[in-house]
Formats: structure tokens, sequence, C-alpha cells
């Protein structure tokens, strides 16, 4: 093997993205992508599938993923949704916890 490929072997080794953070942590990713993407089981979502009668949070926001993650008092993740695009220890201790 030339150096260059154990080279960008070594680098692709330590370089964890949030997929493979999820992987390695056995942790399902829909969850991940959930928040990722803004489409999950909210209360912006539900009303617009007619699953709600309305969006608000009981804090009297409206309730979106990103409102859970980075201000819900009883949800947030202090490093809010950077961190859990980050997916350290932290971010993914939330992430297997939120919902359960």
């Amino acid at each position: 093997m030339h150096a260059f490929h154990v080279m960008m072997l070594e680098d692709t080794e330590s370089h964890v993205t949030p997929y493979r953070a999820c992987r390695m942590r056995n942790i399902n990713i829909d969850k991940f992508n959930r928040f990722r993407t803004a489409k999950g089981q909210c209360g912006v979502c539900k009303r617009l599938w007619n699953q709600a009668a309305t969006d608000l949070c009981p804090c009297v926001e409206k309730h979106t993923m990103s409102h859970i993650v980075n201000s819900r008092p009883l949800t947030k993740l202090n490093g809010r949704l950077s961190q859990l695009h980050s997916a350290d220890d932290e971010a993914i201790a939330w992430l297997t916890s939120y919902g359960s």
C-alpha cells in the first residue's frame, strides 16, 4: 500500500462523523435524522400532519425539533443543536435518553 493511501486511511479513521458515532454506539440513526432535518415528533409537524390540535409546547412556545434541543426546559441539550451535530459523548447520551 502506498504512503498516500495509508495517510488517507488514518485520516478517515480519526474523523468520526455523526452517522459513524451513532453506528459505533448502536443508536438508531433515524432519531438523529429527525433532529437534523427538523421533521419529527414535534407539535409543529404533528399539527401539519393533522395529528394535533395545536403546535404549542406546554411551555407556550412553538414545539419544534430545534425548540426541543435548544430551549425546552425539560429536554434541552446544553450545547444546543450544534453539539448534537458534533455527536460527542454528551450529545449521544442525550439522544439515547430522549423519548425513553
